[in-house]
């Protein structure tokens, strides 16, 4: 009987897990990139020339489910797998193939 009361509770907390678990996995399967890659490139591009500051949207999420940004001018933009972004003093270092979308401030 003590067995099936452990079953039976232990049962009851894998179900209370699940939900999160079924709710992060179909927000993290959404999060897929909303530009086309050229189309990324070349608004990357435009940036730089033109210092034009931006916000990048990623592919990831923060610890609150939501998507990552970063705002702030593209520095450098030569190849296609790391972009560092200039915000006041501080520099960030994304990821080309991470970019979900990209905007104007």
């Amino acid at each position: 009987m003590e067995l099936l009361l452990e079953e039976k509770n232990y049962l009851k907390e894998q179900i209370k897990k699940t939900p999160s678990f079924i709710r992060r996995w179909t927000i993290f399967e959404s999060r897929l990139p909303q530009m086309p890659e050229k189309q990324i490139s070349y608004f990357l591009n435009q940036a730089t020339q033109k210092n034009k500051a931006i916000v990048i949207q990623m592919n990831e999420l923060d610890e609150n489910d939501s998507p990552r940004e970063c705002v702030g001018i593209p520095q450098n933009f030569r190849n296609k797998e790391q972009i560092i972004i200039k915000q006041m003093n501080t520099l960030f270092l994304c990821k080309f193939n991470s970019i979900r979308h990209i905007r104007l401030v």
